[in-house]
């Protein structure tokens, strides 16, 4: 199924871009209980919906240097894992809007994680693969 919509997230100076479908809410980053000894993406834990949710920094997660600090957490529609990803702040960008671009210049570190490189009228962003950061969320659990 082809995407509609997009979340477009902030991270200081780098927009990244996920499905709309996979947010179930996006929400101020209020308190959050610290973790221990978890990965240092994690910048803890708050309850949401009856569960506890981890607060992962995506900037942090992707190796982005950024002195922005995150204000939203951006909740994900995974029963399996569940994360909200912190960012600066979002923008809500219709696919009919989005225009690839044909010479695009990847600026996350990790090869493989961008899927397309768009741009609208107001911004320019890098459409991520949750997959694989979801993927790399469970991996810092898990010490790989």
């Amino acid at each position: 199924m082809a995407v509609e919509r997009y979340l477009v997230a902030e991270l200081g100076t780098h927009r990244v871009g996920l499905d709309l479908a996979d947010v179930t809410e996006v929400a101020p980053l209020d308190r959050a209980v610290r973790v221990p000894w978890a990965p240092t993406c994690v910048r803890g834990a708050v309850e949401h919906q009856g569960r506890l949710t981890t607060l992962v920094d995506l900037a942090a997660l992707l190796g982005l240097d950024t002195t922005a600090a995150p204000r939203v957490a951006v909740f994900i529609d995974r029963p399996e894992l569940p994360v909200a990803l912190c960012v600066v702040g979002v923008h809500i960008v219709e696919a009919r809007d989005a225009v690839r671009n044909l010479a695009p210049t990847a600026s996350l570190p990790q090869s493989g994680w961008t899927i397309d490189a768009l741009t609208t009228p107001a911004l320019a962003f890098e459409h991520i693969d949750l997959e694989r950061v979801l993927a790399a969320i469970d991996a810092a659990f898990r010490g790989s």
